[in-house]
């Protein structure tokens, strides 16, 4: 009796045996799936900057000459006049005539009022305005010009002149480079990080190109469309993209 006992246990020992090893190799694959699971890919995001200093190559001026007189036909000819001696002061300064875009004249009447305040169907006055905008390459003069226009006003023309703005037409010839510039900014930090912390910098996960801002000196100014100065002669085009780059140990990265 007592063999046979003996005999059933160890058949039970044998068979459970293998059940047992299943589970001890059970848990070993999931140990390693969990921890694969808690280890995943590591990744560095930077973001690189360039910039660089720009001289304007083009730069427009629009101003105007404003006359009024109580008969439009007085009004016109002192407009004439006026206008003469503007076109006079801009040619002896250097300014072509093939700079210079003269829009048609704008003409208001002016009404007289009544003592309470109203406008009447008897005329004070006409008013004649003449808008001039010029376009010149010599970005220099039309700064000192535009400065030196008040000598005008001094003869007793009623110039309103507006301030200058200023362009650059070569901006696609530079976009590539300093883009490029920037990228290479963004790995030099994403290096320096990655070597802190004992990896190195991989492939490139993903990139992203921020737009250009051209500010003028020392313009802290930026927007999301794209900010471009043109009160400014000398400015500053600036350049940002944002890299996200795998993070790899150095004994991998050697194999």
């Amino acid at each position: 009796m007592n063999e046979n006992i003996t005999s059933n246990r160890t058949a039970m020992l044998w068979l459970s045996l293998p059940v047992a090893v299943a589970i001890i190799i059970s848990a070993a694959i999931a140990g390693k799936t969990v921890e694969t699971i808690k280890a995943p890919q590591r990744t560095i995001e930077v973001k690189g900057y360039a910039e660089r200093k720009i001289v304007s190559d083009i730069a427009t001026w629009e101003l105007s000459v404003r006359v009024s007189a109580p008969a439009l036909a007085e009004a016109y000819e002192k407009l004439s006049r006026d206008m003469e001696a503007v076109s006079k002061y801009l040619a002896e300064n250097g300014i072509k005539k093939e700079e210079i875009n003269v829009f048609p004249v704008q003409t208001n009447t002016v009404y007289m009022k009544n003592e309470k305040g109203n406008a009447t169907n008897k005329i004070e006055r006409y008013s004649l305005d003449s808008r001039i905008k010029i376009t010149s390459g010599d970005v220099r003069l039309i700064y000192r010009l535009s400065g030196e226009s008040a000598s005008l006003i001094k003869k007793g023309i009623e110039l309103c002149s507006s301030y200058p703005q200023y362009y650059y037409t070569k901006l696609d010839d530079i976009k590539i480079e300093i883009l490029g510039e920037a990228t290479k900014n963004a790995r030099m930090r994403a290096a320096q990080i990655a070597g802190n912390s004992g990896a190195e910098t991989g492939p490139v996960v993903w990139a992203r190109q921020g737009v250009l801002q051209i500010t003028a000196p020392y313009s802290m100014d930026i927007s999301d469309s794209g900010q471009y100065d043109t009160s400014s002669i000398e400015k500053f085009v600036k350049s940002v993209v944002t890299i996200e780059y795998f993070a790899v140990d150095k004994q991998s990265s050697k194999k």
